[in-house]
C-alpha cells in the first residue's frame, strides 16, 4: 500500500496514469468517427458499450498491470467487485454515445484511490487535446496549468451541468429538476460524459454539476480533480460523498447551498 508520508510515491502513480490515458487516448482518436464497428446496449438503449470500449480497456488495463502489478484495475466493461483496498477505477470511454455519434466530448477517466480516499486521478479528451490531472494535495491541473473553481457566489449566475438517468422512469423527476435548474441558475448544459463536466467545473466552465445513478469508475477521477480545484462535493442531500453511492452533486463551493435548497433538495411531486 502506498503511504502517504511518502511524498514522491503519489506523482508517480499520476504520470503513470497520464502515460496509461495518452495511450487509450490514442487508439480512440484512431477510430473516431470510423464506421462499422460493433455495438450493443447493456441497461437501456442510451447505455452503449462498443468493440473499441472492450479494446481500450484491454489496451489501457494491459499497460497498467504490468507498472503497477499489485493494485487491482476495476473497469467499466467488466463484473469486478469493488475492492476494499487500493484500486484503480477505468472507464476507457467516458462518453459512449457520444463517441458512436461522432461528437468530440468524451474521454479517458482513471482513478487511483486508497479505500475511501483519492489519491491520482487522470481525465483525457483526446480529440480536444485536453489532459486534465490532480494528485491528492497538489492541485489540479490542465495540459500542464494549474486550474481553479470560479469564483460565482450566486446561483442566478451560475452555469450548470448535470446527465440524463439511463433508467428511462427517472426521466420526469429528472425533467423536474432541471427545471428547477432553469428557474434558479442562469442556464444548464449537459454532455453526457461525467468525467469531463467535473473537469470543466475544475477550471471553472461550470459553477454546478449533478448526477445520479453513476459507477465508481464515471467518479473516481474527476471527483479528485474537482476537489483539488477547490472545489466541493456531497451527496445530494447534502451529507459526505460516498464513491460507491452513485448521486452527488459538485459545485465551485459558493452555490452549493443555493443548489441543494433551491434545486435538489425539494420534492418531486
Amino acid at each position: 500500500m502506498i503511504r502517504e508520508e511518502d511524498s514522491a510515491i503519489p506523482e508517480q502513480i499520476t504520470n503513470i496514469l497520464i502515460d496509461c490515458a495518452l495511450t487509450g487516448g490514442k487508439f480512440l482518436k484512431s477510430h473516431f468517427l470510423k464506421k462499422g464497428f460493433d455495438i450493443q446496449t447493456k441497461s437501456s438503449p442510451a447505455d452503449l458499450v462498443t468493440e473499441i470500449d472492450l479494446k481500450a480497456q484491454n489496451i489501457i488495463t494491459d499497460k497498467l498491470s504490468r507498472v503497477l502489478p499489485n493494485v487491482q484495475v476495476v473497469g467499466e466493461e467488466g463484473k469486478t467487485v469493488i475492492p476494499a483496498g487500493e484500486a484503480i477505477y477505468l472507464d476507457p470511454i467516458d462518453g459512449t454515445l457520444n463517441f458512436v455519434h461522432g461528437f468530440n466530448k468524451f474521454s479517458v477517466s482513471i482513478g487511483y484511490w486508497i479505500q475511501d480516499q483519492p489519491v491520482a486521478g487522470v481525465v483525457y479528451n483526446p480529440i480536444d487535446d485536453e489532459l486534465f490531472h490532480a494528485t491528492r494535495g497538489r492541485g489540479a491541473f490542465k495540459n500542464g496549468n494549474r486550474i481553479q473553481v470560479s469564483t460565482v457566489k450566486s446561483l442566478n449566475l451560475a452555469l450548470l451541468s448535470t446527465g440524463w438517468p439511463y433508467d428511462k422512469s427517472q426521466i420526469m423527476p429528472a425533467l423536474k429538476k432541471i427545471s428547477l435548474a432553469l428557474v434558479h441558475a442562469q442556464e444548464i448544459r449537459t454532455f453526457g460524459s461525467s468525467s469531463l463536466s467535473l473537469c470543466y467545473l475544475s477550471e471553472g466552465v461550470f459553477e454546478g454539476f449533478w448526477e445520479w445513478n453513476l459507477q465508481p469508475w464515471d467518479l473516481a477521477a474527476g471527483v479528485l480533480i474537482a476537489l483539488e480545484a477547490g472545489g466541493k462535493i456531497t451527496a445530494l442531500s447534502g451529507e459526505p460523498f460516498q464513491l460507491n453511492k452513485g448521486a452527488f452533486v459538485a459545485s465551485n463551493g459558493h452555490v452549493h447551498a443555493e443548489m441543494l435548497n433551491q434545486i435538489l433538495r425539494p420534492p418531486v411531486d
